[in-house]
């Protein structure tokens, strides 16, 4: 299957690592806002893909955001994200 990229306007048919920089002060009051990325982000990759986060969130608290959304964790401080992260409207 090959999914198009709506912001580059290119296909993708590969696996791709995407790094997110940051943390957004609006993400600390609605885990919503932060869901909704992930999902922006998501959307266009494939299965395999990945997406880093490197901020100075306390680590075990980006653990418990991380699973108050949903997604898994799996060793090494990785969440697989398996479906949409929307927690609520």
């Amino acid at each position: 299957m090959v999914y198009r990229d709506k912001d580059l306007n290119e296909e993708i048919d590969e696996a791709r690592s995407i790094m997110v920089c940051g943390w957004r002060s609006k993400w600390n009051n609605n885990l919503d806002h932060l869901a909704q990325r992930i999902d922006d982000i998501a959307c266009s990759l494939l299965r395999g893909s990945n997406i880093l986060f490197i901020n100075s969130r306390d680590p075990e608290q980006f653990a418990q955001d991380m699973a108050s959304l949903g997604n898994t964790p799996v060793p090494d401080e990785v969440f697989e994200f398996t479906s949409p992260t929307r927690t609520s409207t």
